[in-house]
């Protein structure tokens, strides 16, 4: 667990915008599956499709800034 922790942070410190995006991708997700799960009438269906494309949108950059600064294995 603790080399794990070191790799994360490696990488972190290697390509902070490809996990800043990472994190903000996963954050976004979550939030989209509890306002599909618990709070399904409190947007309309236009504006939930504008967040899950909003949602897409950052999916890309993230796969975008991730295959720009990959880490080599023996680093």
């Amino acid at each position: 667990m603790q080399d794990f922790f070191n790799q994360l942070t490696q990488r972190a410190r290697s390509c902070p915008v490809a996990c800043f995006m990472k994190v903000i991708f996963l954050l976004l997700f979550i939030f989209a599956v509890a306002i599909a799960g618990f709070f399904q009438f409190s947007m309309s269906k236009h504006e939930y499709a504008g967040f899950v494309i909003a949602i897409g949108y950052v999916a890309v950059l993230a796969l975008v800034t991730h295959r720009n600064c990959s880490l080599k294995p023996g680093k």
